[in-house]
């Protein structure tokens, strides 16, 4: 971009962008890039838990926010604008049918029927969405949340897993924010055998939705380095699958014992996830294989409960998209999806290929 072009540019940021208010100007510097570690790979900022690291990723997340709070940066001699933060933030909702948003008898959804094709990719979620997004689709996003922590460790420092990589990523974590003050207005509280040590910001029955997010950096793998073109999500969408794991101690095991009432409560979340993908106007959806890591629950019982919530609601979209970098459990969740619906549809099928021309 010429200087002229440039100083134009700069003019609408500080000034039409921001409201008329003027605020400081993010400069992104590509020398405050997360380092290699000893091993020459970002693997570091997954796995390292020592307080270096940790205040390393306290960094890369005070980028992002700094980012989200200038509304925007400047990139070389780019000026990059994120134009939709305060509508993502001012259209955040809980879906739940007990303490937030849920469709009525008035609301138009479609007829019961399961879709006739998931695509499985070895990618991360946002990998993926990308793809589908430069083919003209309406994606939204699910994000495998923290029910106790909001943005899990993203803003304490905590090893990145998905939500912390989507929040250092993206302009999610002020919608986070906010659906944590909606669960406190809504009363959302943890069951009932947990008592009152663990407060959720994520009901257990729903999902909380996150409109018009923009994702402005690259992945983990990459060291998150800023984008010149960010690109825009029709939602993300926030579920926090049950936790099995007994070593885990920022999360209590809130899934329920009985086998009935923990299938139960993994359809809910699909079911929550699906409905407010298509209240979004979503025609695509990229889900993970959410609560299969540190979280234990079974990926044949996580695919199987999405593939009952997709014999509802699955003919909503025109793709539907499970994307994980573990193949393995990643085609076992879809593999288990597919089983489902199949039975409703023998032609269904399971595809690992790129997104159509």
């Amino acid at each position: 971009m010429a200087g002229d072009e440039l100083g134009v540019d700069l003019r609408y940021y500080r000034f039409k962008a921001l409201g008329g208010a003027l605020r400081d100007v993010f400069h992104v510097d590509p020398a405050s890039a997360p380092a290699l570690g000893s091993d020459g790979t970002h693997t570091w900022l997954r796995t390292g838990n020592s307080e270096p690291e940790r205040a390393a990723r306290r960094a890369v997340a005070g980028q992002t926010s700094r980012c989200v709070e200038c509304l925007g940066y400047v990139l070389g001699n780019q000026t990059v604008l994120l134009r939709h933060i305060s509508r993502c933030v001012a259209g955040t909702k809980l879906v739940s049918p007990s303490c937030g948003f849920w469709p009525t008898a008035d609301t138009s959804l479609p007829e019961p029927s399961a879709t006739s094709s998931l695509v499985f990719e070895q990618k991360t979620v946002l990998e993926s969405a990308e793809a589908w997004c430069a083919k003209g689709y309406k994606v939204a996003a699910v994000n495998a949340a923290s029910a106790y922590h909001c943005g899990g460790g993203f803003s304490s420092g905590g090893r990145h897993a998905l939500e912390e990589s989507m929040c250092v990523q993206s302009t999610l974590y002020s919608s986070l924010q906010r659906g944590q003050q909606l669960a406190h207005e809504a009363n959302v509280r943890s069951p009932p055998w947990l008592g009152d040590r663990w407060t959720p910001h994520l009901p257990a029955d729903g999902a909380l939705l996150s409109p018009w997010v923009e994702v402005f950096r690259r992945g983990t793998n990459e060291g998150y380095p800023f984008m010149q073109r960010p690109f825009l999500l029709q939602a993300m969408i926030s579920v926090a699958m049950p936790n099995r794991n007994e070593r885990m101690s920022d999360s209590p095991v809130d899934a329920p014992r009985d086998h009935t009432e923990y299938m139960e409560a993994l359809k809910a979340r699909w079911r929550a996830a699906l409905v407010a993908a298509f209240v979004a106007g979503a025609n695509c959806l990229v889900l993970p294989d959410a609560g299969c890591g540190v979280f234990r629950n079974e990926p044949q019982a996580v695919g199987r409960a999405l593939g009952e919530a997709l014999l509802v609601l699955g003919s909503a979209f025109e793709q539907v998209v499970l994307a994980s970098p573990a193949a393995a459990t990643g085609r076992a969740c879809a593999d288990a999806a597919l089983a489902v619906f199949a039975d409703a549809n023998p032609a269904a099928t399971i595809s690992e290929e790129a997104p159509p021309a």
